[in-house]
């Protein structure tokens, strides 16, 4: 049992409200809104990293990506980033319309991240040439374009470097493209499979709170001995009078009583004593 704003009733512990384990505890061992908790944390911070990356036009994954690209995936990681302040306060809170709404902003957050970092990794695969000829220039300003050697008889000769040559990889720029595409794929499975499983876990706990408000209503509006006393009272307090009444069973039975009664009279038969004459 928590002990936080609003606690759960003492029944939580024993509702199983879904039938998977890992929807029952938090990667099967936390409860669900701890490690909510947790991942809204994580989010947080992941995405403030990500929002000041992306506003200073760098990747964590690309070398080099459209400036369009970034600022859209910055806009997107710092919503992400009001959204998981809006879910760490909601869990807070634990109240079911503050997590069901906190859930339904997780999912849309998720979906847009995701969704962007997919387009991202389409964008990042079109733009192939942009990305060698930026990875040509970047890699020319660290190469002299001239080499000095000196020969073995003291002779000093110059020669110049041309590295961009046609089909050559002198810089392994084509190598640097495919590696980044692979990790930003695999970077994109994983984020998918984590984020989707802890918005789950979100949902689900939205799902427990909202049957544990189901359940509270109906013990709250089922009758049980205290409402028939006054206000105030106690059961050892009160005093009850017995005023005679009887029920509408009891009078019918009397009533069927007395008329059976009647009848047996009205069906027996005279007994006439003889006369006698002195």
């Amino acid at each position: 049992m928590n002990n936080w704003v609003h606690p759960d009733p003492i029944m939580n512990e024993r509702m199983v409200h879904a039938r998977h384990g890992l929807l029952v505890k938090w990667c099967g061992c936390m409860s669900l809104r701890g490690g909510s908790a947790f991942a809204a944390v994580v989010w947080l911070g992941l995405n403030i990293y990500l929002t000041v990356l992306s506003f200073e036009a760098r990747s964590p994954i690309y070398s080099d990506l459209n400036f369009n690209a970034l600022m859209v995936t910055g806009v997107i990681c710092l919503l992400f980033c009001l959204g998981s302040l809006f879910t760490l306060f909601a869990l807070f809170q634990n109240r079911p319309p503050t997590v069901r709404m906190a859930h339904q902003l997780t999912w849309l957050c998720v979906f847009a991240f995701l969704t962007d970092a997919f387009i991202n990794i389409i964008v990042f695969g079109i733009l192939h040439g942009d990305f060698q000829n930026w990875c040509m220039d970047r890699s020319k300003g660290y190469v002299d374009e001239q080499i000095t050697a000196i020969l073995g008889n003291g002779t000093q000769i110059t020669m110049s470097f041309t590295p961009s040559q046609d089909g050559t990889d002198i810089y392994n720029c084509q190598k640097m493209w495919e590696d980044e595409l692979k990790l930003g794929i695999v970077v994109w499975i994983v984020f998918a499979l984590v984020y989707i499983y802890w918005a789950t876990c979100l949902w689900s706990y939205s799902q427990k709170k909202k049957l544990l408000e189901i359940y509270t209503i109906q013990m709250n509006n089922n009758p049980n001995v205290m409402m028939n006393l006054p206000p105030g009272a106690s059961a050892r307090d009160v005093e009850y009078e017995d005023d005679g009444g009887k029920s509408m069973a009891q009078r019918s039975r009397e009533i069927y009583s007395g008329l059976r009664a009647m009848l047996s009279r009205n069906r027996a038969q005279p007994q006439m004593n003889p006369v006698k004459y002195g």
